[in-house]
């Protein structure tokens, strides 16, 4: 059988010069993932309702 796929908007908000707001995924609960940019790593922080 066919599973449906999760839909996600193409865009993230840049929110500062290194942080991003990522799309929320309408088929879960709807919560918005933070990315960070830093110069030794990357931080994603997700934040499900």
């Amino acid at each position: 059988m066919f599973r449906k796929t999760a839909r996600l908007s193409k865009f993230s908000r840049q929110l500062l010069e290194e942080l991003f707001a990522l799309p929320s995924n309408k088929d879960t609960l709807g919560g918005t993932a933070y990315f960070i940019l830093e110069k030794t790593s990357n931080i994603l922080m997700d934040y499900p309702e």
